[in-house]
């Protein structure tokens, strides 16, 4: 009959302490893990408020371009840059310029068009197609899709985009 009585301990203060104890160390470890993931916040901050160092002149980021507006000589919207193919040597060797999609981008067109005949507008706030070149022309231009890209620059410098002109027949 005296080990079922010593078996049997009402709780006393002994398992407080102990629980008390237990309680401390695991709300001890919660406050250190919240400091710490408060300092990792803070320092994530602050780097990312530091100020952009301000590239060198003619120097952009690549997620700068992609998705500009371009826009032609008369500033009629032709399209916008897609995506930019660079060589071994690390150059532009031309741009993607999207053209020509309708409703929910049905019928967009790719054309690889050379790095040099574009340029940024003066609000830097799209790219300059400097050519003489419409909409109309430009869907006539060379294209490619996903499955079959260009080795170089489908419209350069020396394409030509003449105005069509619908010639009537002379009268007899």
């Amino acid at each position: 009959m005296n080990k079922s009585i010593l078996n049997i301990k009402p709780p006393g203060k002994a398992i407080i302490f102990v629980s008390g104890i237990a309680l401390s160390i695991t709300l001890s470890g919660k406050v250190l893990s919240a400091n710490q993931d408060l300092q990792e916040q803070q320092e994530t901050n602050t780097q990312e408020q530091a100020p952009e160092k301000p590239l060198p002149k003619n120097a952009y980021k690549a997620d700068q371009l992609l998705g500009k507006s371009v826009k032609n000589r008369k500033d009629e919207n032709v399209g916008e840059i897609k995506e930019l193919v660079i060589d071994e040597s690390g150059q532009i060797k031309y741009a993607v310029l999207s053209h020509g999609g309708g409703l929910l981008n049905l019928g967009t067109k790719m054309t690889a068009v050379s790095w040099k005949v574009l340029q940024p507008s003066p609000e830097e706030d799209h790219y300059i197609l400097n050519m003489d070149i419409t909409k109309e022309q430009l869907s006539d231009a060379p294209t490619f899709n996903e499955d079959n890209w260009p080795t170089e620059a489908q419209v350069t410098e020396f394409s030509a985009f003449e105005s069509k002109k619908i010639e009537k027949p002379e009268a007899q």
